[in-house]
């Protein structure tokens, strides 16, 4: 957990020590809550959410140094993934 600490802190994030951890939390949470389709609005809303704003700030491979960049760029793109089944999933709640 203090590498993530460290990135959300090299990131910008305000109080990374609170916020990496409630957002890994968020993302456990909402992962089991979609794998046992248990409140499926709530965990699919959840992680289209944590989804959407992560892969924009924290992966923004356009702004990065080039020795990161390429790293930057695979988890923007591996985040843009997991979002596209994440809105997949939501739609699916949203049908029961």
């Amino acid at each position: 957990m203090d590498d993530t600490v460290e990135y959300a802190e090299s990131a910008g994030v305000p109080m990374p020590e609170v916020a990496a951890p409630f957002a890994s939390g968020m993302m456990v949470v909402a992962g089991l809550g979609i794998v046992l389709w248990r409140l499926p609005r709530i965990a699919t809303g959840a992680a289209v959410a944590f989804l959407t704003v992560v892969t924009a700030t924290m992966h923004d491979f356009w702004n990065a140094d080039e020795d990161d960049k390429s790293g930057e760029r695979l988890a923007f793109f591996g985040n843009l993934a997991m979002l596209g089944g994440a809105l997949v999933f939501l739609r699916e709640a949203y049908k029961n």
